[in-house]
């Protein structure tokens, strides 16, 4: 479980310069949830302001010398991660005090 954000991390795609990540609240139908696309030419990224829940994201490789159009490759199989909710605690503020004896 995360907390606040995420790290999603992937292993290269061979030929890959660069990578596309999605991201949802459901596997199928997959609903994109930002309206932005997020490119990295990392392997991984942090998805940050995400509500706690689960999610799904999914990654897919940037191959600019792919003859044609279309420079993208497929998608991944989604992956599912969980946020968990903050949780708080208030202490008494007492504080301890020992005396050190020589």
């Amino acid at each position: 479980m995360f907390f606040e954000a995420a790290l999603m991390a992937w292993a290269p795609a061979l030929g890959a310069t660069g990578y596309e990540v999605q991201w949802s609240r459901t596997k199928y139908p997959w609903r994109n949830a930002s309206k932005t696309p997020v490119y990295t030419a990392a392997t991984s990224t942090l998805l940050e302001g995400l509500d706690p829940g689960t999610w799904f994201y999914r990654v897919r490789g940037i191959d600019p010398y792919v003859p044609g159009p279309v420079k993208q490759m497929t998608w991944s199989d989604p992956v599912q991660i969980k946020l968990a909710k903050p949780t708080f605690s208030v202490q008494d503020g007492s504080v301890t005090v020992r005396h050190v004896t020589h």
